[in-house]
């Protein structure tokens, strides 16, 4: 299942407890075929009403990831989650000189549509460093299922829950973009049944 939901404004605000209700339905709608597609007018609650609903669905073992708009973004809203409800989440920040060793190397192999972890990771001298305070560090509490929910940028999300394989690095049971990724749909994805169908089969591991 994949849930985005932007910001236009519609006809009027409805209450909490009718968002969320249509939140509920939307996330736990067991047709991975359908895409949701959300509009709400901005400071009604809807970030709030996805991330109570992720939080009812992990305590039934269910994962959602969240797609934001930047780093930063993903980290807000992490801490916000955390603050409201008591739950914490993953961050998964996309590479960066910061978190990756190799991270020119990783970026051109991007940029070129190669799998990073498959042709770079999997050899990098840094690996074992990587796993424990660097990019592939992140990914532990979601992948072990500590935690069920991850927040991480656009990008990131995309390129993790596919590849030009037809495999995914990272499964989740639904993806939900948080506002209209603009990013994303100005660029070129394609998505086989076999990808869509990953997005509601958990994992324990990264490969």
């Amino acid at each position: 299942m994949m849930c985005t939901i932007g910001h236009e404004k519609v006809g009027h605000a409805i209450e909490d407890a009718e968002l969320i209700d249509q939140m509920r339905r939307s996330m736990r709608d067991t047709n991975k075929n359908i895409i949701e597609l959300m509009k709400w007018t901005p400071g009604t609650g809807k970030t709030y009403a996805a991330e109570k609903v992720a939080i009812e669905m992990a305590a039934d073992g269910l994962t959602t990831v969240f797609a934001m708009l930047s780093n930063e973004r993903a980290e807000q809203e992490a801490e916000a989650m955390q603050d409201r409800f008591g739950y914490e989440a993953a961050v998964i920040k996309g590479r960066n000189e910061d978190n990756c060793a190799d991270f020119e190397s990783a970026k051109a192999l991007g940029q070129a549509g190669h799998g990073v972890r498959n042709v770079l990771c999997r050899k990098c001298p840094h690996r074992q460093n990587c796993f424990e305070s660097g990019y592939l560090s992140q990914f532990d509490d979601f992948q072990s299922g500590r935690t069920k929910i991850a927040f991480m940028p656009i990008e990131s999300a995309v390129n993790l829950l596919k590849d030009n394989k037809g495999n995914a690095t990272l499964k989740a049971d639904v993806l939900v973009f948080d506002e209209n990724p603009d990013r994303v749909a100005m660029q070129r994805h394609s998505l086989t049944i076999k990808q869509l169908n990953s997005l509601s089969t958990s994992t324990n591991s990264v490969k």
